[in-house]
């Protein structure tokens, strides 16, 4: 009977009896007892880094895939915890989950957060953390962690670049439209928070007050407070202080990309903790040479602004700052021929310099004016362009939704309509827009013609082809399905797995799928998903194949919501686990049924942490007594401790793994018999 390898190998900080120093079973940890030969694991070949770690964050062991991505080796990891390899912003912020955790309140949990590597470099990790226990009952964590630096960057990279587009479009689609200029700046900082997915936006107007150099006109996403309120940052003589006031002063951009970091910021740290902002942009407005005013935007992420986003930002300004000045030309021009000019002029500015395509297109469907982006967008010189018909431009499938908006023009009075569109450029390939339509009219309010505005969404679609991708190459089965139960998709794994070829799953209920003893075992959690007050949930589920064979699982899920925040679907991932759940039943079926004794111990304490049947018989103890036991209770006193050294050396690297001999060992009853250990 040989003792198993605990963690006190690995880390030499371990004590013997604490939480956490007795290795865990089932990784490859030693080899087998009853053969002496390493048993088969795949622990050293998953594709993701995992950690078993003692319940206050001591890494106890790893696998090669977590040593490669960190950069330490296995030694140097065991001698750490998962608070060290953790980013100094990132500690912390999940301690109230592992708390739960621990204290049953959850049986595990997810999230985002970055590592360091050994060679400091930061990068993002997927974590998620399951307790578990040793058959003594010890309790420990099983932290599975895996790589998301590329998609994180990628993601943020796209969706600020997006954002930014999105702006631009939309502020255009308001100044083309706009007739009142307080109503335009606050819609366009509507749109800014709402579309562009910044913390705040405010517009500001300079004022003669060296005290409050900026007055607020229009704002978004402060909530009850005021840009400039009482609560706001302000100089010890009262005078305001904001990126703002600073973009006013010098008529440059002033960004300040570290609020709460950055020691030159200090005095704005208040303010950016009060509203959630880490990264701030003030953009002077002008009108020609004029400055009229300042765009101010705040992140919620540090260094939120790269310089592509900048670009467009710094164009949005411009419009904004013609937009402002169009309207007060308007106002101040009292002829009413002179103010048409003016304002057609300024329109055509920005119509021509927009970052988007924009059309107008008569109610026949033929293309009477475009901007030039919308030439470059297509591949077209805009000459070229004029008096073709839409639909000679269209990709075939999505032709139509134009013709019908522009039919319901008299009779609905619809104003505007968004949605997916492909273009076919002049080499023949397709171009995926988001389009804008809305309505020109004239004063009796009859429509004249419909101004598109056109923005390229071919990145973003080729990322959800991505995704789709990965949904369907994945190697594991997932499944997407209706708060009743009903498959909406389901990938080729998962229908590999069942038997069954997709059209004969999607649209029928999980119960179909199911043993009639399982159906709506998980019902109460998805209703608690719903409603928000759990994210997820992990548990093994039973699947009935086609065939009519039993599929066992494990499954985890989750709840796709979109960015209001309202639940889609349930997500499923499922995973066969039917060939280890025989593999780990034929290893107790050998052990108990084996023709010799056999017991694990505790490296140190020599606490029994299991026993089979012929162990129990030759001791003439029951398996519960001899649990209780340590292993030198049941040997002669003439023997106890006779091999200390060797078992001290089983604990040891590069030592021998294994060794026997012969002793005397006491039953019950007293009765004494010799055996070989």
């Amino acid at each position: 009977m040989r003792q198993r390898r605990s963690d006190k190998s690995e880390n030499p900080g371990a004590k013997p009896g604490r939480k956490g120093s007795v290795r865990l079973s089932g990784h490859g940890a030693g080899k087998d007892a009853a053969t002496g030969s390493r048993p088969l694991s795949s622990f050293d070949q998953i594709a993701v880094g995992i950690a078993h770690t003692a319940v206050d964050g001591r890494i106890l062991e790893v696998n090669h895939k977590l040593c490669e991505m960190l950069g330490y080796s296995a030694a140097e990891l065991l001698g750490m915890t998962t608070r060290d390899l953790t980013h100094p912003e990132n500690r912390g912020q999940q301690d109230h989950l592992r708390r739960e955790l621990i204290d049953g309140v959850r049986n595990h949990f997810s999230g985002d957060k970055r590592y360091v590597r050994k060679d400091g470099r930061e990068f993002w990790v997927s974590r998620t953390v399951a307790m578990a226990q040793t058959p003594d009952g010890e309790s420990y964590l099983i932290q599975t962690i895996d790589d998301i630096n590329d998609r994180k960057h990628a993601e943020a990279g796209l969706l600020r670049l997006s954002r930014a587009r999105r702006v631009m479009a939309e502020c255009n689609h308001i100044l083309v439209h706009a007739t009142d200029e307080t109503a335009m700046l606050k819609s366009m900082c509507t749109v800014v928070v709402e579309s562009g997915g910044y913390q705040q936006a405010s517009i500001g107007l300079p004022t003669s007050d060296q005290h409050q150099p900026v007055r607020a006109v229009a704002h978004a996403g402060y909530g009850h407070e005021q840009p400039t309120s009482a609560a706001a940052t302000r100089s010890a003589d009262g005078r305001y202080l904001d990126s703002s006031a600073e973009a006013l002063a010098s008529r440059e951009m002033c960004i300040k990309r570290d609020v709460l970091n950055d020691p030159r910021h200090e005095q704005l740290r208040a303010r950016a903790l009060q509203l959630g902002f880490q990264c701030t942009i003030a953009l002077p407005l002008t009108g020609g040479r004029q400055l009229v005013g300042v765009l101010v935007l705040h992140a919620a992420e540090r260094d939120a602004f790269d310089e592509e986003e900048i670009k467009l930002l710094n164009e949005l300004a411009v419009d904004i700052g013609f937009g402002i000045s169009s309207l007060r030309a308007r106002a101040a021009v009292a002829l009413a021929e002179h103010r048409s000019r003016e304002n057609e002029k300024r329109f055509r500015e920005i119509f021509e310099q927009a970052a988007v395509g924009i059309t107008r297109v008569d109610l026949h469907g033929n293309l009477v004016d475009c901007n030039r982006k919308f030439g470059d967008l297509l591949g077209y010189p805009r000459e070229e362009l004029l008096g073709k018909s839409m639909k000679v431009l269209t990709h075939a499938d999505d032709y139509g939704s134009g013709a019908e908006y522009r039919k319901q023009l008299t009779h609905s009075g619809s104003s505007s309509q968004t949605d997916e569109k492909r273009f076919i450029r002049k080499d023949g390939t397709p171009l995926w827009t988001r389009r804008t339509m809305s309505t020109a009219r004239d004063a009796a309010g009859n429509p004249q013609y419909v101004i598109g505005v056109i923005e390229d969404i071919t990145d973003w679609k080729e990322l959800e082809q991505h995704h789709r991708d990965t949904f369907e190459q994945a190697a594991i089965g997932i499944v997407h399905s209706t708060i009743d139960g009903r498959y909406l998709r389901v990938n080729r794994k998962f229908c590999e797995m069942m038997g069954y070829d997709e059209a004969e799953i999607v649209g029928r209920a999980a119960a179909d799928f199911t043993p009639p003893a399982d159906h709506g075992n998980d019902a109460e959690k998805r209703q608690l998903m719903w409603a928000g007050k759990i994210k997820n949930f992990t548990e093994e589920k039973q699947y009935i194949r086609k065939d009519g064979s039993t599929l066992l699982t494990s499954r985890s899920v989750s709840l796709a919501r979109d960015s209001s925040g309202k639940p889609l679907y349930f997500i499923r991932l499922i995973e066969d686990i039917t060939d280890r759940r025989e593999a780990e039943l034929r290893y107790r079926a050998t052990v108990d049924n084996a023709p010799m004794g056999i017991m694990h111990t505790a490296i140190g304490t020599y606490k029994i942490l299991r026993v089979n049947p012929k162990l129990c018989s030759m001791l003439g103890h029951t398996e519960n007594e001899l649990l209780g036991m340590t292993s030198t209770e049941i040997v002669h006193p003439d023997y106890r401790f006779k091999d200390r050294d060797k078992y001290q050396n089983l604990a040891e690297p590069d030592t021998a793994s294994s060794f026997s001999s012969e002793r005397k060992f006491v039953r019950k009853d007293g009765s004494v018999f010799w055996g070989n250990r």
